[in-house]
Formats: structure tokens, C-alpha cells, sequence
């Protein structure tokens, strides 16, 4: 594992989304990210997180869900969040290989869990099937969900 002068913690693209457009996990979202900061813990994932941020906030303007000038907004918003990009020999066939362990029918997620796994993170996702999939096997998988955000 490699040494590191900041904890790392991984996300995925269901954390980033809701911190730059409004929906269900928007508070949660938001109040994980300022906690990280204050933290001063860098916040890492693989370089797919930035092709499946602009994928989903384009889905959402495609569908009438938000207009293409909030939906540019939000891609610049979410890029500029500064999280750490990650890549090292070896993750696309570590990838491969959660992949087939779970059963999943991509790698997307597996690049995840392989970056969390490799430098010793925890990993947040608000991803459920993933969750459900992946807690028994790596448990630092953490459900967005589950964090208790006071709203009033």
C-alpha cells in the first residue's frame, strides 16, 4: 500500500452529482464533502469519475430535468471540486477482478473499490445495488444514506 501524507477517501460519481445539483442527497452530499475538507482528508477516485459527473448532469439536462446553462454550471462546479485523480499499474485488471468476484456486469464500479482498495480508504457511494453488493466483501464501503444530516 502506498504511503500518504493525507487519509484518502474515495467516492464516485453518485456522491459528486447531488453536490452540485439539487436532489435527494444533496444535504447529505454536501455536509460529507465539507466534513472531508475541514478534515483535510484528500479525496481521491479514478480518472472515470470525470466522464461519469459530465455523463449523469447531462442525462439530467437531456431529460428536461435541469437547463443545459445549469447543467454546464454544474459540470464546471463539480470538475473544479478538486478531488484527486487517480490511476497506478495494475487497476484496470484489479477492476477486472472485483468485477468478476461480485458479479457485477462492468468495471466502472470496481475502479472505485480497486483505487479505495489500494491506498486503504474508505470508499462513499450513494449507489445501493453497490452497496448491497459489495459491503460483505469490503467493509469500508459506506452508504451516502447513512449519514445523519440535521435539516431544520
Amino acid at each position: 500500500m502506498p504511503e500518504s501524507e493525507l487519509p484518502k477517501v474515495c467516492v464516485d460519481a453518485s456522491v459528486i452529482v447531488p453536490i452540485v445539483i439539487f436532489e435527494e442527497y444533496t444535504p447529505i452530499a454536501q455536509k460529507l464533502w465539507s466534513e472531508l475538507v475541514t478534515r483535510e482528508v484528500e479525496i481521491i477516485a479514478p480518472y472515470l469519475i470525470d466522464y461519469e459527473v459530465v455523463s449523469a448532469i447531462y442525462r439530467k439536462a437531456f431529460r428536461g430535468l435541469i437547463t443545459w446553462d445549469d447543467a454546464i454550471d454544474a459540470v464546471n462546479l463539480a470538475l473544479g471540486l478538486g478531488f484527486s485523480l487517480i490511476h497506478f499499474d495494475g487497476l484496470p485488471q484489479r477492476a477486472f477482478e472485483i468485477a468478476r468476484e461480485l458479479g457485477r456486469p462492468t468495471t466502472y464500479d470496481a475502479h472505485y473499490l480497486a483505487v479505495a482498495e489500494h491506498f486503504d480508504a474508505i470508499f462513499w457511494t450513494a449507489d445501493e445495488k453497490l452497496y448491497n453488493v459489495a459491503r460483505d466483501k469490503f467493509n469500508w464501503i459506506k452508504l451516502l444514506r447513512d449519514i445523519e444530516v440535521d435539516v431544520t
